[in-house]
């Protein structure tokens, strides 16, 4: 990785370091390496949004395209405010991409549920093995315009972004939650498990809402001082939506995320919760 954009911070008595490459991060919102191109969109569910079609009671949006020149696995991730129903589909040039979604039933090849009974909901994290094409992700939100719904979803390419070693996938864990307005939680622990000989990486994404968020990364200790309501050193703050963070720290040391939801005013509820999709990739020397 290049050092020149990588902040390091030495955790007193842990023997454990975290990566940040955030100056980088501060100058490109969208700064993540991993992701295909054209496949990230953080638009909200709004009616001057690309793609938007309201269809009765439904409102659809077309946020991302993502074109995969050969069959591989990929990274679908959302993150939205109120449950929506998200979905995929192959892309024909017969079509496109305003006509598609017009008809009764997409004809997708995925969506959050089965085939034939969809789910609503706050985040996506799913792996999918697709063949060679072109791909539309898509969501479907059903609020009847009564509530502002922002997203942020993006296909991520499962590579290991800035390694020149020879590196393996080895698996994943989801970190998935939603924090009401005026709350703080803790999702975690996730653990590195031998320092030696594998790599570590936190990919994901956060809505924005109108309420604001900060996700911060905590090594154990300073996560046992937030959960006593203590001073605490922040080790990394995700301040865009889209992440993907290199964590360097000593075998068996666990790690958190604390999502906080300040609102805009803490005495009215603006109905703005804040949802977050991520997982900590683990990848071994090959």
């Amino acid at each position: 990785m290049n050092r020149r954009h990588l902040l390091q911070t030495l955790i007193a008595g842990g023997g454990a370091t975290l990566l940040a490459p955030r100056r980088k991060a501060a100058a490109l919102p969208q700064g993540t390496i991993d992701m295909l191109s054209g496949a990230y969109s953080d638009l909200p569910f709004r009616p001057n949004s690309p793609g938007y079609i309201s269809k009765g009671w439904r409102e659809r949006f077309v946020w991302a395209l993502g074109t995969l020149r050969t069959p591989r696995k990929v990274l679908f991730q959302a993150a939205v405010q109120s449950p929506a129903y998200f979905f995929i589909f192959k892309y024909d040039n017969a079509f496109n991409t305003t006509t598609v979604p017009r008809g009764t039933v997409p004809p997708s090849i995925w969506n959050t549920g089965t085939r034939r009974r969809w789910e609503k909901v706050n985040y996506v994290s799913q792996y999918l093995d697709l063949p060679a094409g072109t791909y539309v992700f898509m969501g479907q939100d059903e609020t009847l315009g009564t509530e502002t719904n922002e997203c942020s979803m993006s296909i991520r390419d499962m590579v290991l972004p800035g390694q020149q070693l020879s590196y393996t996938f080895v698996d994943s864990q989801p970190l998935l939650d939603v924090a009401t307005e005026n709350t703080e939680k803790a999702i975690g622990p996730f653990q590195v498990i031998n320092a030696q000989n594998e790599v570590y990486y936190l990919r994901g994404c956060v809505n924005e809402s109108s309420a604001g968020q900060v996700v911060e990364v905590l090594f154990e200790p300073q996560y046992l001082l937030w959960k006593q309501k203590r001073p605490y050193t922040v080790l990394a703050t995700l301040a865009h939506h889209f992440h993907s963070q290199y964590i360097f720290g000593a075998t068996n040391t666990k790690w958190y995320l604390i999502l906080k939801n300040a609102g805009r005013n803490p005495v009215v509820n603006t109905n703005s919760p804040v949802s977050l999709s991520y997982v900590w990739e683990r990848w071994r020397r090959a």
